[in-house]
């Protein structure tokens, strides 16, 4: 494509309207006042993810239950499903109710309603086991196991 000069604007002449020859940054990005202001989070999945994760279980705690319409007018969660499957490995417990009605058109339609259970007992009896087994590495440590075990 050429200007109305007729200097065409390709790689192989972009020094003519690039003067620093590299990547254009505007000049009024800051990268460590970004960070500042937490627009990396928007970038970083994995922190994007957590959000989601806290978001949902925050709702569910306070409201009881959510539905795929309510994530995405709340909270822009497109995944809801995912974000469920999340919070069920980490042991929160979820009942799926299928909702029957009709949509925008009056056609009808269901979608899924997840009800919060609560914490499953085996994420707590995890969580005992875990202490135990750090009691008794105190304990072999500290050799009051030994102390045990001779008597």
């Amino acid at each position: 494509m050429a200007d109305i000069n007729g200097v065409e604007y390709t790689y192989a002449n972009k020094d003519h309207y690039d003067f620093e020859g590299g990547e254009f940054e505007h000049p009024a990005y800051d990268e460590h006042k970004e960070k500042l202001a937490g627009f990396d989070e928007f970038t970083n999945k994995e922190n994007t993810m957590s959000t989601q994760k806290e978001q949902v279980l925050a709702f569910v705690r306070t409201y009881g239950a959510i539905t795929h319409t309510e994530a995405e007018h709340t909270y822009a969660i497109t995944r809801l499903a995912a974000r469920i499957f999340d919070l069920k490995k980490l042991g929160h417990k979820f009942d799926t109710v299928i909702m029957k009605g009709k949509n925008k058109f009056g056609e009808p339609c269901t979608w899924a309603k997840y009800v919060y259970k609560g914490m499953d007992n085996i994420t707590d009896a995890r969580a005992v086991k875990v202490l135990l087994d750090a009691q008794r590495y105190k304990d072999i440590i500290s050799g009051k196991s030994k102390n045990k075990e001779n008597k």
